[in-house]
């Protein structure tokens, strides 16, 4: 659902609960859009499986093997604040590259999971509707979850490597996102989403949230934020992807949590990650005409 969209929505649910009529539209979109909509995901899901088909994984083939063969581990989130700099290195980026907050520390988190053999890696990108740690969920509203390829192509500069990658992430979530993961996952006969199975769509998502996002009232019913404490860890058993980056947007300082597996991730390298993320948008955006080879890179921090 695009924010237009959901505009509509709300007000529909506060004339609800108010008690206040509200106008119907002489034309729904259902409408028009059956035809429309299927031709859409037909074309999406094929390059899904083009997507699928050519990546790789960001991780090494050794970190990779050494997962499956781990009995049990543990899902641990490492809380993280964006020093100032690092903020004003964001907003420099929105500037030079006309993005937005998420999309440029998206594409950052991107090019530090880069491969340095030039193979694409594959990366899940969720986008909008997500709460912050304590604040109204409204599921499905506004997800677009798709998945990226990171892809250097020979890009010269790290400026260069940004745009292209800025290019690649648009363009997946306004293509791919006709179509959710999951019924990609179901029409290709994968087994139960990207989290399940042998066969990992990605094993590095990135994730924003807002840190407010629709609390206050609705008309005569109140909605109280949820105020609940929050578990650094967790026993895993659905096997997910091995980096989860969730960046909280809001007023102020940018902050997070990386979520990791415990093991084959352990605390200190869940911490270089975070400074490594960090370092990359400071390199790209203080000297964009820097070699790309010069940015930071996760693959060497675990060779």
């Amino acid at each position: 659902m695009d924010g237009i969209s959901a505009h509509f929505l709300l007000d529909q649910i506060r004339a609800h609960y108010s008690g206040r009529p509200f106008v119907t539209a002489p034309v729904q979109f259902s409408d028009y859009s059956a035809a429309m909509t299927e031709e859409g995901h037909a074309l999406a899901y094929d390059d899904w499986m083009r997507l699928i088909d050519r990546s790789a994984s960001v991780l090494p083939d050794a970190l990779a093997k050494d997962r499956e063969s781990i009995p049990k581990a543990w899902i641990r989130v490492l809380p993280f604040e964006l020093s100032p700099d690092v903020t004003a290195a964001v907003g420099t980026l929105c500037r030079t590259f006309a993005c937005t907050r998420f999309e440029a520390l998206a594409v950052a988190t991107e090019l530090y999971f880069r491969r340095d053999d030039d193979r694409p890696a594959s990366v899940g990108v969720l986008h909008g509707g997500r709460r912050g740690p304590r604040s109204l969920e409204v599921a499905g509203l506004l997800r677009t979850q798709v998945m990226d390829v990171v892809q250097m192509d020979g890009s010269p500069t790290a400026g260069a490597a940004f745009t292209a990658q800025l290019g690649s992430l648009r363009a997946a979530l306004r293509h791919l996102a006709r179509l959710p993961v999951e019924e990609v996952c179901r029409r290709a006969g994968l087994p139960g989403g990207f989290r399940f199975g042998e066969r990992r769509l990605w094993e590095v998502s990135i994730i924003s949230r807002f840190s407010r996002f629709l609390t206050g009232p609705f008309g005569e019913a109140a909605i109280e934020p949820l105020d609940a404490p929050m578990r650094d860890d967790w026993f895993c058993e659905n096997g997910g992807p091995v980096f989860s980056v969730n960046f909280t947007l809001g007023k102020g300082a940018l902050t997070g949590g990386l979520q990791y597996v415990d093991p084959p991730v352990d605390p200190g390298t869940a911490a270089a990650v975070v400074a490594g993320i960090q370092q990359t948008v400071l390199r790209v955006a203080g000297d964009p005409a820097a070699s790309v080879a010069s940015a930071p890179a996760f693959l060497r921090l675990v060779s």
